[in-house]
């Protein structure tokens, strides 16, 4: 058999090996989606406007907006909603970003805005190198510490 030949036939097995009798492409392949977590447990979320990322109990803090979206390593501006902040009492927000895995943060290394309007807009926030960061938020009513909660990010390298 010649060699065009057998390439030719290689080819047809190939191609007809994905097939189902109707001829149409059927994938048996399903892919999960990533998950990462640090070594304490934390799972990441993938951030996007209108997620939820205060904890059960506290009040309601709403991603409103990310410049750019969190994927790989840069500086983000996060724009948060505060449910009833101001009739909470809350008048500024802090973050701290860190990386708990590698045991150190970023410069600035808190990041903080006041409340207008029940928003917040927080930059820079700098997340400089991939893997996953933990960014600490913590209201403020004055100097007293109204709640605080954790949201925990990956970003690429």
């Amino acid at each position: 058999m010649s060699g065009r030949f057998t390439g030719i036939i290689f080819g047809l097995v190939i191609g007809f090996a994905g097939c189902d009798n109707s001829g149409s492409s059927v994938s048996t392949d399903i892919e999960e989606p990533m998950v990462w977590t640090t070594q304490g447990g934390e799972e990441a979320q993938v951030i996007t406007p209108g997620l939820l990322i205060s904890g059960d109990g506290e009040p309601a803090v709403t991603i409103v907006d990310t410049t750019p979206l969190v994927e790989f390593s840069g500086e983000y501006t996060w724009v948060l909603q505060v449910e009833d902040g101001a009739a909470m009492g809350v008048d500024r927000v802090t973050a701290r970003p860190r990386m708990p895995d590698h045991g150190h943060g970023t410069l600035p290394a808190v990041v903080e805005a006041t409340l207008q309007d029940n928003q917040v807009t927080l930059e820079p926030l700098y997340l400089y190198m991939g893997g996953i960061w933990e960014i600490e938020v913590i209201l403020y009513g004055g100097e007293d510490s109204i709640s605080s909660f954790s949201v925990f990010v990956y970003v690429e390298g």
